[in-house]
This record gives structure tokens, C-alpha cells and sequence, in this order.
């Protein structure tokens, strides 16, 4: 759904609200991607999609009432993190490490950057 799509059912809605008469305004719409789509926007093939979910590399995919995947503007960010630090050479466990440390906040990311077996 467009930003257009999601200002004809609001104003189509009954709540009467016109966006027109609100110059300024913008409406914030969550872009939904499917698989296919977040493949054409990163690169990243479907399959290596699902298998960095299972590895916990990609957290939190949101799905669809029909429960298929439904990946997030963040999700196409962090995936496209993850591509280029599988191109400096990060194993899937490097990763995994990387992926912990950052959710735990950015004082373990730098400490991680400053161990000499990682950072060489």
C-alpha cells in the first residue's frame, strides 16, 4: 500500500478526514516488503532471507495474516549491513557475535572493534 492507497481509505474511512485540507502533512506509512521485494531493493537472495532468520541474524521479520514474511525499511538497512560485512569476510559466527553485542548496546560493539583477533 502506497502513501496514496493509505490517504484514499483514511479519507474513505468515515473519520472525515481530508488530507487536502491538511497542507504540511504527511502520513507516515510502514513500507511492508515481500520476500521478492526485499530481494530486487538488497541483493540478497530469498533463501539466504530465511536462513540469517534462523541464524538470529535477522530478528523480529514481521508476517503477514496469511503468515508469510513481511520485511521492515530497518529490515532492508540491517540486511544490507550484514551483506557488507559478509564482504569483508565476517563468518556467519563472526556475525552471530557482532549481532549479540549489538543488542546489547554500543559500549560492547566497541569493545568487540578493539579485540586484536577481531580487528585483524
Amino acid at each position: 500500500m502506497d502513501d496514496l492507497d493509505a490517504g484514499l481509505q483514511l479519507e474513505n474511512s468515515g473519520l472525515g478526514i481530508d488530507l487536502e485540507r491538511a497542507p504540511g502533512c504527511s502520513l507516515l506509512v510502514m513500507t511492508q516488503l515481500t520476500p521478492a521485494e526485499m530481494h530486487e531493493r538488497t541483493g540478497v537472495p530469498i533463501d539466504t532471507l530465511r536462513y540469517y532468520e534462523k541464524e538470529g541474524l535477522l530478528q523480529n521479520v514481521a508476517r503477514a495474516r496469511s503468515g508469510h514474511r513481511r520485511y521492515s525499511e530497518d529490515d532492508v538497512l540491517w540486511v544490507e549491513v550484514l551483506r557488507c560485512l559478509r564482504h569483508t569476510g565476517m563468518t556467519i559466527e563472526q556475525l552471530r557475535v557482532y549481532c549479540e553485542l549489538g543488542s546489547q548496546g554500543d559500549h560492547k560493539l566497541s569493545m568487540y572493534a578493539a579485540t586484536p583477533e577481531v580487528s585483524r
